[in-house]
């Protein structure tokens, strides 16, 4: 920026503009500079690691969520990006941790409940609940995934 080169929300805004565009690169640079300005400018670090969770870095983007979650610890949007990044790199408990603690701050996220369910059946554990309760929340992939076995 060649006026305010300081101007934090110029860098993060074009950084957001590039994340937009795929221009992942750049998306970098610009919100690592907002870092830079302002370590702790919290929605550079979700910005940022939203761009290292669609280039598959997995664990920078593990990084910057938990960054975030240190300045907010009640952002359940890192927590679940967090959970996102960590499934990625089958660290599947620690997703499963940080999905629980989505569901206490934001109980009625569909995605959460589907999230955990394929973690669990990844992990051999019986997934329906956690997929009902998807389905009964909107999430209508989730909705077939189990079926009620009858008994005889």
């Amino acid at each position: 920026m060649q006026l305010k080169p300081e101007y934090t929300d110029a860098y993060l805004n074009r950084g957001l503009i590039y994340n937009i565009l795929q221009r992942y690169p750049e998306a970098l640079a610009d919100l690592t500079k907002v870092i830079q300005l302002k370590p702790d400018y919290a929605n550079a670090y979700v910005s940022r690691g939203n761009v290292y969770l669609k280039s598959q870095r997995y664990q920078e983007a593990v990084e910057d969520y938990t960054q975030m979650i240190k300045l907010k610890p009640d952002d359940s949007e890192s927590y679940f990006k967090r959970g996102v990044a960590l499934s990625n790199l089958r660290k599947y408990q620690e997703a499963l941790a940080d999905y629980t603690k989505v569901t206490t701050l934001k109980p009625n996220f569909a995605d959460t409940y589907y999230n955990i369910g394929v973690i669990k059946e990844t992990l051999k554990q019986d997934a329906c609940p956690d997929y009902a309760k998807a389905c009964s929340l909107g999430y209508k992939e989730a909705c077939n995934l189990c079926k009620p076995t009858s008994k005889k």
